[in-house]
């Protein structure tokens, strides 16, 4: 697995997304966004983005807030 912050920005404000990729990544790999809870982007959403693609899907924790 192979992990990474993804930067994003909407109306000046820049985002972090934590991204994780399965090792057999392919072409057309399947996507699973993740939204946090009320308080930003934890480690709980990073976890379930890793769970993601140990599952063979590539795992998005999204930032919400910026």
């Amino acid at each position: 697995m192979t992990t990474q912050e993804l930067t994003y920005q909407h109306d000046n404000i820049t985002f972090r997304a934590f991204c994780a990729l399965p090792k057999a990544l392919k072409e057309k790999t399947p996507t699973v966004l993740i939204a946090h809870a009320g308080f930003g982007r934890n480690e709980f959403a990073c976890q379930q983005a890793e769970r993601m693609a140990e599952s063979g899907y590539i795992g998005v924790a999204l930032d919400v807030y910026g």
